[in-house]
């Protein structure tokens, strides 16, 4: 049974995501309507937008949010495929291997910077085939326990990470 204090604590991310997803659209479609006036026609076909997540996700919800919004004040429809697997390096991948024209875009996190620390090589480089155009949105991330656990904080768990190794992940 959930209690309510974990139900308050679970509804206020998706508060701020909403919030944050809104701003973050608001943001990109600045960015991206001060691009195409830069250039007179764009978009003038389809974009796609590369997202490195099954559907139905966080992160696939915000994209097509993102891309409803985007389709309507730009008058071009804006794509979301969802391109999964290898910790986003197949979707990195299939944008890194698209013309630099803008009409692929790939939405992007930290698994790049942990594929990029876990392989020696990968089939692009975060760093230089990629340009940066907008933060869409954030996400908190916990680290929660059952409730009546002995475990209340970090450094609960790293002590009895300390004193009991077994309990570790390998």
């Amino acid at each position: 049974m959930i209690e309510r204090a974990t139900v308050a604590v679970l509804c206020r991310p998706i508060r701020l995501l909403r919030k944050t997803l809104i701003a973050g659209t608001l943001l990109s479609t600045i960015v991206m309507i001060v691009t195409a006036s830069a250039q007179s026609d764009y978009p003038n076909r389809p974009v796609q937008l590369i997202v490195p997540y099954g559907a139905g996700g966080i992160a696939d919800v915000g994209m097509r949010i993102l891309a409803d919004q985007l389709t309507g004040w730009l008058k071009q429809q804006f794509v979301v495929e969802n391109r999964p697997g290898a910790g986003g390096i197949v979707a990195a991948k299939a944008a890194a291997s698209a013309a630099p024209d803008g009409y692929t875009v790939l939405m992007t996190g930290n698994n790049n910077a942990i594929s990029a620390s876990l392989f020696k090589s990968l089939p692009y480089n975060i760093l230089t085939d990629f340009a940066s155009t907008s933060t869409t949105s954030f996400f908190d991330l916990l680290i929660v326990t059952r409730a009546g656990s002995p475990l209340q904080s970090v450094e609960d768990i790293s002590l009895q990470s300390r004193r009991s190794p077994a309990c570790r992940s390998s």
